[in-house]
């Protein structure tokens, strides 16, 4: 059997709805399918050059095999393909309609993330000037 592809997420360490939604798909993740990396690492763009001029603040964004990007709703249709406690989420995908709802809920929740989940920060989330 041939060697999974690597692929990797990089989220907004400082969002903690970012901050939980990784900690809670890395507990389901037994077989470490995912890695995760804060979009905040001083050499971020030196290893992932392919990730210059993305908007990595409004959206997440993941890398497969150091080549494809993903970014928002398809970074999180990517996650529910490659870890096995999620599969079961892919026949969702497709239904008809669901890939233009569920950019829409994404953008809508990204852009009123630390509005809507302040209440989730502590001394570790929500550092960062201006949100």
């Amino acid at each position: 059997m041939g060697q999974q592809p690597e692929f990797i997420v990089f989220y907004d360490s400082d969002c903690p709805l970012c901050t939980r939604f990784h900690t809670y798909l890395s507990a389901i993740d037994k077989k470490n399918r995912v890695n995760w990396k804060p979009i905040y690492d001083e050499d971020l763009f030196e290893k992932y050059p392919m990730l210059k001029g993305e908007p990595l603040e409004e959206q997440m964004h993941s890398v497969e095999d150091n080549t494809y990007v993903y970014a928002g709703y398809f970074t999180v249709k990517k996650l529910c393909y490659t870890i096995p406690a999620l599969k079961p989420l892919k026949a969702v995908f497709l239904l008809p309609g669901v890939e233009t709802l569920g950019r829409k809920l994404y953008h809508t929740v990204s852009v009123n993330r630390y509005q809507w989940f302040h209440f989730l920060c502590d001394d570790k989330t929500c550092q960062r000037g201006g949100h």
